[in-house]
């Protein structure tokens, strides 16, 4: 869809009802380079665990001896073929690491396949 979008807006930009052919060729390297580019993005972002804090004050205080709570939320894992074992062990090792009082588990977790 990128390609094509790409393509159309070159067609566009160009005056004449037809690309010749070293616009053709030109918005055909341009497209591949995105596509690659999305695609390369995509699959760094998708093996790299992102980790944010946030400190969330409430009036109770009785939450653990320390009078605090610690939260981990892990949401949009998309597990399966992209995902491995040991990608898995890594998230574990991080959450753990973390010495949570509570876990939460969102949305996203398993790839799903249609």
């Amino acid at each position: 869809m990128a390609a094509l979008l790409i393509f159309q807006i070159c067609r566009l930009c160009s005056r004449k009802k037809e690309l010749s052919a070293k616009h053709a060729l030109i918005s055909l390297i341009v497209c591949l380079v995105i596509s690659i580019g999305m695609n390369v993005y995509g699959t760094y972002t998708a093996h790299t665990i992102y980790t944010s804090n946030y400190t969330v004050s409430l009036d109770e205080s009785a939450f653990s001896e320390h009078g605090k709570m610690k939260i981990v939320l892990i949401a949009d894992l998309h597990l399966g073929v992209n995902s491995s074992i040991s990608q898995l062990e890594d998230m574990v090792q991080k959450i753990n690491e973390q010495d949570a009082d509570l876990v939460l588990i969102g949305g996203g977790y398993l790839q799903q396949y249609v």
